[in-house]
């Protein structure tokens, strides 16, 4: 029997008034989203100081010893640094305004990058006016945000609405006009896990499966790219880009899994970089009268285990650039990988040079946080009612790539009508905690 899966949980915000206290009044939609922006933003400006310290300068006290700063103002900056869902909790760790100013000047006498120093500044005036709009001080904005989260736990992560979701499918219905093209399924299987001799190095998988694919003549073709993305920093050897399987007339990068594609297979060609492969289907193919069903791997690595890579997080990213119905992107982790922090999940403006660390580009990022579902241990909730297939290829990965499915840990992002021309990320950070 399937276990259900678990929408990852939020926060628990106890209730600290004093006895007689006046309540403070929960943040509306309206302004829970703006305090989510500025707080993605502000957790970037801090992420970034902490990122020029030195690696041994990342913990708290070390942290405070490099700047001359006092403890308490480091231990709010590295907390600030660590955004989770929901984000507007971040705007009751941060420093006060003044306490980002004392850390911006401290960084100065540091010879901190002086675009650091903008951001941080530039997030700081947008934080001050975030205060004195929606409380007037850091304490009344503290307490609204946390009115808020007792009251409603999905306003202060800006979930996604109904409505948001109508919006998606009418985009849906005239993007799927405009390209001439549409599937019912968009779904990404990607796993990672430790080499058994090498505990610092890893390697994975990453599946691209496309179901109820539907075209017209001279509509867009579909195509199909893999990419390494790992930081510059990391690079230098050779694409770790390769065959799922050990079938050299597929073409370099990726494999076709005939056993879960439509018969006959669509033409498919392969054009390849050293660092991304793109293959390529026949446009002819998608015209015919029933929809075509495509499923293509690849294998990962070796690659420096996260906590290792100049930037210490894994991602998962999908680009819509086929109108779908549902996006369904799984990221299964082994069991000793798992980050302490909580995954997080978004949707962003793509555009090439996007950061590898998806926190940073809190500019691009749309608003409406998908939910993201824990399938916890195990491959018994590896399977989706958009495709009675999806468990069955799931362990068929686990199975060609070596992996034991009970150690590892699964997270989901489930997503009807996603948005044309958006990248979906689903994200484990492993920066240093503080």
């Amino acid at each position: 029997m399937t276990l259900p899966s678990q929408v990852m949980p939020e926060p628990v915000i106890p209730d600290r008034r004093r006895r007689g206290a006046v309540a403070a009044v929960p943040l509306s939609e309206t302004e829970a989203a703006l305090a989510g922006e500025v707080a993605r933003q502000l957790a970037a400006s801090l992420k970034a100081l902490a990122a020029w310290a030195p690696p041994s300068a990342r913990k708290v006290r070390s942290f405070a010893a490099f700047l001359g700063i006092d403890q308490n103002l480091a231990q709010r900056a590295l907390a600030g640094a660590a955004i989770a869902p929901p984000e507007v909790l971040t705007l009751t760790r941060v420093p006060g305004v003044e306490g980002l100013g004392l850390l911006a000047a401290a960084a100065r006498s540091k010879g901190c990058d002086a675009l650091i120093l903008d951001n941080l500044e530039a997030a700081s005036r947008r934080f001050a006016d975030l205060i004195a709009r929606l409380g007037g001080s850091h304490a009344k904005l503290r307490a609204r945000v946390q009115a808020s989260l007792r009251t409603e736990p999905a306003t202060g992560a800006t979930r996604a609405t109904n409505a948001q979701e109508q919006q998606r499918e009418q985009h849906f219905a005239i993007a799927a006009d405009l390209a001439g093209l549409s599937e019912d399924l968009l779904g990404a299987i990607t796993a990672i896990a430790p080499v058994a001799d090498q505990p610092e190095t890893m390697v994975g998988f990453t599946t691209s499966l496309h179901v109820g694919l539907r075209g017209r003549p001279g509509g867009l073709p579909i195509a199909l790219t893999f990419a390494d993305r790992l930081d510059a920093r990391d690079e230098g050897g050779p694409s770790r880009l390769g065959r799922i399987l050990s079938d050299p007339q597929r073409g370099p990068g990726g494999t076709l899994l005939t056993a879960f594609s439509t018969d006959p297979l669509p033409v498919i060609t392969a054009r390849a970089t050293p660092q991304a492969v793109t293959q390529v289907v026949e446009p002819s193919a998608l015209a015919g009268s029933e929809p075509v069903n495509i499923a293509i791997a690849t294998r990962r690595g070796p690659m420096p285990i996260p906590r290792l890579q100049a930037t210490p997080t894994q991602s998962v990213a999908v680009q819509i650039r086929t109108p779908a119905r549902r996006l369904v992107l799984d990221l299964w982790v082994h069991e000793s990988l798992a980050p302490t922090r909580p995954p997080q999940v978004g949707a962003f403006i793509y555009q090439p040079g996007m950061p590898l660390d998806p926190a940073m580009g809190w500019y691009n990022r749309i608003p409406g946080t998908p939910v993201l579902h824990l399938l916890g241990s195990g491959l018994a909730n590896a399977e989706c009612d958009g495709w009675s297939r999806f468990g069955e290829l799931t362990r068929f990965l686990f199975r060609e790539a070596g992996f034991n499915g009970d150690s590892f840990i699964g997270f989901r992002c489930d997503l009807r009508f996603p948005l044309w021309c958006a990248a979906y990320v689903l994200w484990l950070d492993y920066s240093t905690e503080p």
